[in-house]
């Protein structure tokens, strides 16, 4: 048939020929629109799923940025209300200390107890030991209600000078500077000035802090024998730091004064239960320990 249309009509035959041509470009045109039409369905769909999603995330953002806000705030308030429980638990020595000097590290000094032969290095706050059983024991005979802590000072003061006497750690250790335990000192009765010390703080570690430092220097200066490194309690009186002394037969109790040019004692930190204060800071007492 389309042989003959060709031979005998090949004008009109080509017409038609171009006129299939173009159905069939028109039907293919038409199945590309509708594929392209439905993947831009799709991509319009998906387009809208991450509007949402997107619409979601800023919603979800804003509510982490206001919550955000609103924690920002109450942990403001918790670390106010900590800092009111702190205050508020600080012991007198503690809250006095702390108006006036720096809080720095705890420090650990080296090789300053031997048990069995073997060198133990300690912290100087672990030496205030205000609940072991000597301590309480001794403690519970000494009636302190009701009175300050100057009185207190001179009431520990006096028993502690009356029944513990000063000597040397070379004399007791043969060590150059050894550390014991209140409970320690209580059983043997005698030791060197920094153990004075930590008994009165053990005995009233709210109280009493430990002073270090030195009498009549402000650092140790070889072959003079008016100068020493030495270790005494302090305490707040009257919103002044003062002095007590206990490695003599009587106690001396002493208000402290820096500014002054004929002051004897020069502090360089402060040991109490929990903290440890600079105060002059500039001389060390023993070689630091790290881990």
């Amino acid at each position: 048939m389309n042989f003959f249309l060709n031979l005998f009509f090949p004008k009109e035959y080509k017409k038609l020929l171009d006129y299939d041509s173009l159905i069939l470009k028109y039907d293919t045109a038409k199945s590309n629109i509708s594929f392209y039409k439905q993947k831009l369905s799709i991509s319009t769909n998906n387009a809208l799923s991450l509007y949402n999603d997107l619409q979601g995330i800023t919603d979800k953002n804003s509510v982490l940025i206001q919550s955000g806000k609103i924690l920002t705030v109450e942990l403001a308030e918790l670390v106010e209300e900590n800092e009111r429980l702190v205050k508020k638990s600080l012991s007198q020595i503690d809250e006095f200390l702390k108006s006036k000097f720096k809080v720095i590290p705890n420090k650990a000094y080296k090789n300053k107890r031997k048990v069995f032969g073997v060198d133990i290095t300690v912290y100087l706050n672990q030496l205030i030991t205000p609940d072991s059983f000597e301590v309480c024991k001794y403690r519970s005979k000494i009636k302190t209600e009701n009175k300050d802590s100057y009185e207190k000072a001179k009431l520990y003061g006096g028993i502690v000078a009356k029944d513990f006497t000063w000597t040397s750690d070379k004399n007791m250790y043969n060590s150059a500077d050894f550390y014991t335990y209140a409970e320690e000192m209580i059983k043997k009765k005698k030791d060197d000035c920094e153990n004075h010390a930590y008994l009165i703080c053990s005995l009233d570690h709210k109280v009493f802090g430990n002073a270090y430092g030195f009498y009549n220097a402000k650092k140790y200066i070889p072959k003079d024998n008016n100068n020493y490194g030495h270790s005494f309690n302090c305490f707040k009186w009257n919103n002044s730091l003062y002095i007590l002394e206990t490695t003599g037969n009587v106690p001396k109790i002493h208000k402290y004064d820096p500014a002054n040019p004929s002051e004897k004692y020069h502090i360089h930190f402060i040991v109490t239960k929990d903290f440890t204060y600079k105060v002059d800071g500039s001389v060390e007492f023993g070689i630091i320990a790290g881990w």
